[in-house]
């Protein structure tokens, strides 16, 4: 009697343990990609601020929309985005992308575009 009610504790401990590491494991996880969000976002802050501090008296338009690119594309690899697929999905949906470009960063287009998929 004593080893089935110890082998019962056992099981029970270990259906507890496991169900801590898998919290912990998601708790981690979570963690994670909440941090390359945020150092994507800081990446493109820094990235920004450098660019305004440089000057460039001469700068063309076509100039400064090569470098806007530059930008999005670098910031698509900071991220892990495909830049390819962003700057065509930034195409398709110009008109939501001028009503709401915080939605269109490149960090959570793909949720946008599940968004407004669904509607």
């Amino acid at each position: 009697m004593h080893d089935v009610l110890h082998h019962l504790v056992q099981r029970v401990r270990s259906a507890a343990v496991k169900e801590r590491l898998r919290e912990r494991k998601q708790g981690q996880q979570r963690r994670r990609h909440e941090s390359i969000n945020a150092n994507c976002r800081r990446a493109v802050v820094a990235n920004l601020i450098e660019g305004l501090r440089i000057e460039r008296p001469h700068a063309t338009q076509l100039r400064d929309q090569g470098d806007l690119f530059m930008t999005l594309i670098h910031t698509c690899q900071l991220c892990g985005a495909n830049s390819f697929d962003y700057l065509t999905e930034l195409q398709r949906h110009a008109k939501e992308l001028a009503a709401n470009p915080a939605e269109w960063m490149p960090w959570n287009f793909r949720e946008t575009l599940v968004r407004t998929a669904g509607v």
